[in-house]
């Protein structure tokens, strides 16, 4: 099975997760028909393949994690391919019947990022069962004096205390350098160090560590060395002969290189942030009438397609928005 091209947003700092995750891949094909009446038909195929034993997940924990059990509307069943591989292929259909039952498919698309053992796990101030993904869904229909029709459609992916998690799992990293490195820092005065890195963090997710192409590393180095400066300051209260050069080298280590660590905390902790790491969407919207305005990356005939993937939305979330009007 072919994999779907990468969306622009995806960086190399995630490229490093899916080089060292799972093997296999999700394609995930939601087909979405809204009709003049209100009523509409969705669509849902989900084709996951490879073996993601090597990251934690099992057939027991996929279905958990996706939410593709048949208690979800969800059938399933197993495909071979020209060559001979074997994929698991789930689907499902949702009848809408008519405006206002839309709403109904509000988190029905969802990932669980951890699985039940696991879900109340701490991270710093993070509990790993928190940490998911999901849609939010609106579908407005209103008519003018002319007795034209006009339809909007609104649907949002958005993630729930993901990147929380990764952030706190680096400041765990780096509490424990501090500690192992500088035993005379107490732990008040590490829990500063570990505040202001945390601050630079959440700065560089602000300055597009998950957007900005080719830039993570030097974003995540500038966190590093900044609050290489401050924390200087305080371990020099302990240690006047401190080596300012090693100091700001062991925070770029425990911010920057950690990709092994990183990883693994992720095929533990987040199976389900690493299946979503490896998936991709593809959306196809069929609107009523004449689309008038629309945030959709191509069109095939009268079908809006996007292409995006769950990690795409980790810093923010990724909207699909379109109109359209019926009549004139």
């Amino acid at each position: 099975m072919s994999r779907k091209r990468t969306t622009n947003a995806r960086t190399a700092f995630l490229t490093t997760l899916l080089a060292l995750g799972m093997t296999g891949c999700v394609e995930y094909t939601i087909e979405t028909t809204l009709n003049p009446d209100g009523s509409g038909l969705r669509f849902e195929q989900m084709d996951a393949t490879g073996d993601g034993e090597d990251a934690g997940i099992s057939p027991q924990t996929f279905p958990a994690l996706m939410h593709t059990g048949s208690a979800e509307g969800w059938t399933h069943t197993e495909e071979v391919e020209d060559n001979g591989d074997t994929y698991h292929r789930f689907q499902r259909r949702t009848r809408i019947r008519e405006l206002s039952d839309w709403s109904n498919l509000n988190d029905r698309i969802k990932i669980t990022g951890a699985v039940v053992d696991r879900a109340g796990k701490e991270i710093g101030y993070i509990t790993l069962g928190d940490v998911r993904f999901r849609n939010a869904i609106h579908v407005r229909r209103s008519a003018d004096s002319d007795g034209n029709v006009s339809f909007v459609f609104r649907e949002t992916f958005t993630w729930e205390k993901a990147v929380d998690a990764l952030a706190e799992f680096l400041m765990k990293n780096l509490e424990d350098s501090i500690s192992a490195h500088y035993p005379n820092v107490t732990a008040e005065e590490r829990s500063e160090i570990i505040g202001f890195a945390r601050s630079r963090f959440w700065v560089a997710v602000d300055e597009g560590l998950f957007t900005a192409d080719g830039e993570e590393d030097e974003l995540l180095t500038e966190a590093a060395e900044r609050t290489a400066e401050q924390a200087l300051k305080i371990v020099r209260l302990r240690d006047p002969s401190v080596n300012e050069e090693s100091l700001t080298q062991l925070l770029v280590n425990a911010l920057v290189e950690t990709d092994e660590g990183f990883v693994e905390f992720i095929q533990e902790d987040l199976p389900g942030l690493n299946i979503a790491l490896n998936s991709e969407i593809t959306f196809r919207l069929n609107m009523p009438g004449r689309v008038t305005d629309s945030n959709a990356h191509e069109r095939d005939g009268t079908t809006l397609v996007w292409e995006f993937g769950p990690g795409d939305a980790l810093s923010d979330p990724v909207e699909l928005y379109a109109e359209s009007v019926v009549g004139g």
